[in-house]
């Protein structure tokens, strides 16, 4: 829990994922689990943290709804004046959707 106390149903201080998904979404739910996916580490949960994960995923989609309006023409991401950077992100970001996408079919999830 937020006190670094084991999670028990005996101690009452299990927080139920339906409880989670109820308050802050499931997308703030999978966001806290993809950002705290360690073995062998002990993780603390909360509300607070949940909240937390809840507002970075409001971030992101907002940045994302601006970046989508403020692009003209997406085919013209990449044009002769895009810099080595410009290409080396875009291909890292490729890279890495790829793996993502690997892993999660792997695992089943969609």
């Amino acid at each position: 829990d937020d006190k670094g106390h084991k999670m028990s149903k005996s101690l009452g201080n299990v927080i139920s994922p339906k409880d989670i998904i109820k308050e802050v979404g499931v997308d703030a739910l999978r966001w806290w689990v993809a950002s705290h996916c360690a073995q062998n580490m002990t993780i603390t949960v909360s509300k607070k943290l949940m909240q937390q994960a809840a507002d970075s995923v409001n971030k992101i989609r907002a940045t994302l709804r601006y970046l989508n309006g403020v692009i003209d023409d997406k085919s013209e991401i990449l044009n002769d004046k895009s810099t080595f950077l410009d290409r080396y992100i875009l291909s890292a970001l490729v890279k890495h959707e790829n793996e993502v996408c690997s892993a999660i079919s792997l695992i089943g999830i969609i």
